[in-house]
């Protein structure tokens, strides 16, 4: 693959996950209080290598959203719960279920400042419809 697609690629699944914030925003305020995320590295919202992350609905513990990426999942859904507070270091519970693959985890999000998070944990499931186990959670977010 040339960097010219990947850069084409990655822009086309950011731009496909902004209609989905409409769908289910009823007011101006749900819609304002609605995240769209950018993710480096596997995270518990998608098992990919670069991911956008627009979330359907979220409160302070759960999270329900929509997902893509070049990875495991490509486009999927899933959800989340935090233990703590999703905006703060807190432990994550999520499950994601995609194109090429499903899986769920555990890991725990540090809060670096307002915007940007460190996840370390792992997901078990099937990736790339070839392997089933294990894999690692080491990623970087940065909330939009």
């Amino acid at each position: 693959m040339t960097p010219r697609f990947v850069r084409a690629c990655a822009a086309a699944l950011l731009l496909a996950l902004l209609p989905a914030a409409n769908a289910l925003a009823v007011t101006q305020e749900e819609l304002h209080a609605q995240h769209l995320s950018v993710m480096v590295g596997p995270s518990p919202y998608g098992w990919n290598f670069v991911g956008a992350r627009k979330d359907l609905y979220s409160d302070q513990q759960t999270d329900l959203f929509v997902t893509a990426g070049l990875g495991t999942i490509l486009l999927g859904v899933g959800g989340a719960v935090y233990l703590n507070d999703r905006n703060a270091d807190s432990f994550v519970l999520s499950a994601v279920a995609g194109i090429a693959g499903f899986h769920g985890g555990v890991s725990y999000q540090w809060k670096v400042n307002a915007t940007d998070f460190i996840h370390v944990g792992v997901h078990v499931g099937s990736y790339f419809l070839q392997y089933n186990g294990v894999l690692p959670i080491v990623s970087w977010e940065h909330r939009l």
